[in-house]
């Protein structure tokens, strides 16, 4: 199979043009200003449509040879969600593993700026995270509280150091169905510090700790579907190396890896779930050759949860790549146990 040999092109400073179009395409670096006003009226949503249809979340995420973390904060018009987990590598089980439905007004909120400015931020009893890049300062500041009577506290404090990160890739996408534009951000292989602390005693983020963040915004159809991988380390010589993949959602105009400072766009990528249980390898390949990995899960979070007009089958193991990535040229690089997640999600929101 021959590589593809698309671009990526430099990130536009908006993803609506004067005209009011979406930009649509990939592109290389971060979309600072993710708002959607100024569509032209087809592609807009407003009154009860814009509700219903527009979504908008971010995620972030750390791993390091003892720990799997992440959290999300989802937006949506009529209700808002947040979820925390912390994996424990060592011991193979989910110190946490919480997920919250709150109103959308009082307990969420996803600004429109993904980079300098990102202010995401869910608040609900017992559970508090946020990621916040203040103006200037280069940094994510992640943050998760957790408290209640049935699961020890967690504090998680990180700082995910931007300037230190390789290239983000931005993607603007088309959404069939009753949707309209989509966009997305995704960051890898970001150096993290920070503290943690498990029940009121602090415990070693690990060696080698690296973080990723997701980006989200748009107006999306009512029922949706992917498959997702995303991931990131440093090699022995110290260059990122990292991947975002997608199925069924996008386009596929995400798709990307990291052998340096540089992404690389990918194209289609075909998902296969081992049968054989929850812990089942997964077979992830392009059509471009570019890709060819097996997943390793060594824990999984799966919820089944249908409230009324929202619900969200998903499952998302934590594990590690491992296969070959092939950069340009067709050069080929050998990935053994790349710490990251996977995912199968279906929603009706």
């Amino acid at each position: 199979m021959k590589t593809t040999k698309r671009i990526l092109e430099a990130v536009p400073a908006r993803a609506v043009d004067e005209e009011g179009r979406p930009r649509f395409g990939a592109y290389l670096g971060l979309l600072e200003d993710s708002s959607l006003t100024g569509l032209v009226p087809e592609l807009d949503r407003t009154g009860l449509d814009r509700v219903l249809q527009e979504k908008a979340w971010h995620f972030a995420a750390f791993t390091s040879a003892r720990w799997v973390s992440g959290l999300a904060i989802v937006r949506l018009g009529y209700a808002a969600t947040g979820f925390f987990y912390l994996f424990d590598r060592q011991a193979r089980k989910f110190l946490a593993d919480v997920s919250m439905l709150g109103p959308p007004l009082l307990s969420a909120r996803v600004a429109d700026r993904p980079g300098d400015g990102a202010e995401s931020v869910f608040r609900m009893p017992g559970m508090h995270l946020s990621i916040v890049a203040p103006p200037g300062t280069g940094q994510y500041h992640v943050r998760a509280r957790l408290s209640g009577e049935r699961r020890p506290p967690i504090d998680l404090a990180l700082e995910l150091e931007r300037g230190a990160a390789p290239e983000a890739v931005s993607a603007i996408c088309p959404v069939r169905g009753r949707g309209s534009v989509h966009l997305t951000v995704k960051q890898v292989a970001l150096p993290v510090t920070g503290r943690l602390l498990v029940d009121g005693q602090p415990a070693e983020l690990g060696p080698g700790p690296m973080g990723m963040l997701d980006y989200s915004h748009g107006y999306l159809d009512r029922q949706t579907r992917w498959m997702w991988a995303c991931g990131g380390m440093r090699d022995g010589r110290g260059q990122p190396l990292g991947l975002n993949l997608v199925a069924g959602f996008n386009q596929g105009l995400e798709n990307a890896i990291w052998l340096g400072e540089r992404p690389l766009p990918v194209g289609e990528v075909h998902f296969r779930r081992g049968t054989d249980g929850p812990l089942a390898p997964w077979e992830i390949e392009s059509d471009d050759g570019r890709v060819q990995l097996t997943f390793q899960p060594e824990g999984v979070r799966q919820d089944d949860r249908d409230v009324g007009p929202v619900a969200s089958h998903y499952v998302q193991p934590v594990g590690v790549f491992s296969g070959t990535l092939r950069g340009e040229r067709g050069r080929k690089i050998q990935v053994r146990d790349l710490p990251g997640v996977t995912e199968e999600h279906d929603s009706r929101w």
